[in-house]
């Protein structure tokens, strides 16, 4: 497969272009003092000019005059109120007045992403002890704010390089080192590790034309990266091919050699899935603006794991391409490297934590953005260096301790569309809940979103003081001056790209990649409800659970039946689909199968197709499909299903545990019908907690608690 620069556009800063923050020009419309420009010959203007105590001539202001300019015919007053200034706007003497605006020394900004993730809220002091991989298009060391300290930077100077990995022609690769690492030196930018002291190895894959390089390729970069120690891997970079043999190598990088993996989400604006980006042990990053709202080309699927500042970021070029050195460029590209950076300044602080339990604390401690919860927008949230932190800090409560949120029905009075006796006091009772609490929908909801007792209903945070402000961290942050040398040796400028890309199979002639992730999603899912109630009115108090009783099964599947005869191999391969409509197959096999959702289980096991040796589903998979006996049905059970307060490995697809504590304290509930859904990392990450992440209420349940079959945690 083949891989593309993920970004969108740039807007390069000139030399002139003034770098004044919004708080600059707040401070000009909150000040006092006024440019007066009289007309050529005015009487007043000539007093003003020949007064020696000018402020002695005004009798209808307070402060008077502040100096003049007699050339100009402009006197400086200090004028405060706005009936003072209309009245020498309403002279007949005077032609003008405005404001006398400020102006700054052009010292070293700070990009707003920088401040978005709260990097200087942590010190950067350790970060010597971590070391950034950045695979693009190379690195300016040159350039002011960058380091040039062969001890500190370097570079892979292998035979398939793109060039030298000191230079970059197209200005890419210098953007993104610059959100990770500028230097904080008293000019231009600074980055989210600033001390000149982050160690970082550059791989250049993309010359200056920045087209597109080939997947086999990046496999040999992000391993070169991990053969020169690299902490954490930044990919900027991204394309449409899926390659399951790259699948497995950046499963194994995560897992075995312990580098934090982090790529550009994809630039498209649509639900396709980009790699490396949307492999599961990869941070996928989303690209969000000033105001933390979603970028209309971030791509959004159900891989994108975080956010961060991916529109009108400010960072670091080369002088070839701009001529300050300096450049706004938009794009997921841009968002990627705020990820990476912080995650090497948290890891610094905490470098006995692994890979893993990196990526786990910046997701869990992500401030939510969007719907409640994990999206598929914003993926966690805002990724947040300060509250990773936290998190990670021994003794520190995550969530201040404070009174659980008051909690209202609503609407008001709300029952379900069975009548008035099914409302939210009948739903508190029993395991009503889980049982029914996501059918029967009134007024627009469900019990599940309209009853306290349920997780929903409108909640109003506690006006009581916490017991325990959530102070982030004692690690207070430090700058240091330390800048590189500098020259004049500058790379050439880019052209354009081409506009189409070849496959991964080097062997036929190159077509494009395929257009979205090799699995199928089905077109409707069956009901987990009946349509209708019995006809029979109840002989006493109402109950529900003959009638609606979830019919949901569980998730996993035996290997082999009693008789033998339904044994499959976990490992067998069946054919899934062609790769881009080509005769190319795609093959999964039965352990993958048995993890997937019900719906698409049944889908896929009802596909009779084969292809290049490989047989359908139904055919290899026999136990996960039931076609012991050839059929793809199942066979109804004589016996009723079994108590949800029973001891089995049943779960209740409905029933709600808590994933973790958003930023503003609430708990997050999720249910198991979407943790059994969601990729197998994440059911093993979330499954293995034992301990309850909330701490702002009474309830402690936790997944492998509640999804017991999902969770695989059924009793002995």
């Amino acid at each position: 497969y083949i891989l593309l620069l993920e970004y969108v556009y740039a807007e390069l800063v000139d030399e002139k272009t003034p770098t004044f923050s919004y708080s600059e020009v707040t401070d000009d419309y909150l000040s006092s003092r006024y440019l007066v420009k009289f007309k050529k010959g005015s009487a007043m203007m000539g007093n003003i000019a020949n007064a020696a105590s000018p402020n002695k001539l005004f009798t209808r202001t307070s402060s008077g005059v502040k100096l003049s300019l007699p050339k100009e015919e402009i006197a400086v007053m200090d004028l405060d109120s706005i009936n003072e200034v209309e009245y020498w706007e309403t002279r007949d003497d005077v032609e003008a007045v405005e404001l006398d605006t400020k102006v700054y020394l052009q010292a070293e900004q700070i990009p707003y992403g920088i401040k978005s993730v709260k990097a200087l809220t942590l010190t950067d002091s350790d970060v010597s002890n971590r070391k950034v991989c950045i695979i693009d298009t190379g690195f300016d060391i040159n350039h002011p704010d960058l380091t040039s300290d062969l001890n500190v930077v370097s570079g892979y100077t292998g035979s398939l390089t793109a060039g030298d990995w000191k230079e970059d022609g197209h200005g890419h690769g210098t953007h993104v080192a610059g959100t990770i690492a500028a230097i904080h030196n008293s000019d231009g930018v600074l980055g989210v590790n600033r001390n000149g002291e982050l160690k970082l190895h550059i791989v250049k894959v993309f010359d200056k034309n920045g087209s597109w390089t080939w997947g086999s390729h990046l496999m040999s970069a992000v391993q070169e990266c991990v053969d020169a120690g690299a902490n954490v891997v930044n990919m900027s970079l991204g394309g449409s091919g899926y390659s399951s043999f790259a699948e497995g190598f950046f499963s194994s990088i995560l897992e075995n050699d312990n580098v934090l993996l982090v790529a550009a989400a994809g630039n498209h604006g649509n639900d396709m899935y980009s790699y490396p980006a949307s492999f599961s042990s990869i941070m996928s990053v989303a690209a969000i603006n000033i105001n933390n709202d979603i970028a209309n080309f971030s791509q959004h699927n159900d891989e994108v794991d975080i956010a961060a500042p991916g529109v009108g970021v400010l960072s670091t070029l080369p002088l070839s391409v701009s001529s300050s050195g300096y450049g706004v460029y938009h794009g997921t590209s841009m968002s990627a490297p705020h990820v990476s950076g912080v995650a090497a300044l948290v890891w610094s602080l905490y470098p006995e934590k692994t890979a893993l339990e990196i990526r786990n604390v910046l997701e869990e401690s992500a401030e939510d953005l969007g719907t409640l919860g994990r999206d598929n927008y914003y993926g966690h949230g805002l990724v947040r260096a300060d509250l990773a932190a936290a998190m990670l800090d021994s003794g520190f409560t995550f969530s201040p301790t404070i009174t659980p949120p008051a909690c209202f029905d609503y609407p008001e009075g709300w029952h379900d569309s069975d009548g008035i006796k099914y409302d939210c006091n009948w739903y508190a009772t029993s395991n009503n809940c889980e049982d029914f609490g996501d059918g029967w929908p009134h007024l627009g909801k469900t019990a599940q979103e309209a009853c306290c007792a349920c997780g929903g209903g409108n909640k109003s945070a506690s006006t009581s003081s916490p017991t325990k402000s959530p102070t982030v961290s004692t690690k207070a942050p430090t700058f240091s001056t330390k800048g590189p040398t500098i020259s004049t040796k500058s790379p050439s400028i880019p052209t354009s790209s081409p506009t189409s890309f070849p496959t991964p199979y080097p062997s036929n002639k190159p077509t494009n990649g395929p257009s979205e992730k090799p699995t199928i999603h089905p077109t409707e899912s069956p009901s987990v409800f009946p349509s209708a109630l019995p006809s029979a009115p109840p002989t006493k108090s109402p109950t529900k659970a003959p009638t609606k009783a979830p019919t949901k099964a569980p998730t996993n599947s035996p290997t082999s039946a009693t008789n033998g005869a339904c044994q499959e191999e976990l490992l067998g391969r069946f054919f899934f689909k062609l790769k881009n409509g080509t005769f190319v197959p795609i093959s999964k096999n039965c352990r993958w199968l048995d993890a997937q959702g019900p719906s698409k289980k049944n889908r896929i096991c009802a596909m009779t197709q084969s292809r290049n040796g490989f047989e359908p589903a139904n055919k290899v998979c026999l136990a996960t499909c039931k076609t012991c006996d050839g059929s793809n049905q199942e066979t109804p059970s004589p016996t009723p299903a079994p108590s949800k307060r029973t001891p089995t490995c049943d779960e209740t697809p409905s029933r709600k545990f808590v994933l973790r504590v958003n930023a503003s304290g609430n708990n997050v509930f999720k249910s198991c019908r979407w943790l059994s859904t969601s990729k197998s990392s994440k059911i093993e990450r979330i499954c293995g907690e034992t301990v309850p992440s909330n701490t702002a209420s009474s309830v402690t349940a936790i997944a492998r608690e509640v999804c017991r079959s999902t969770c695989k945690t059924c009793p002995s």
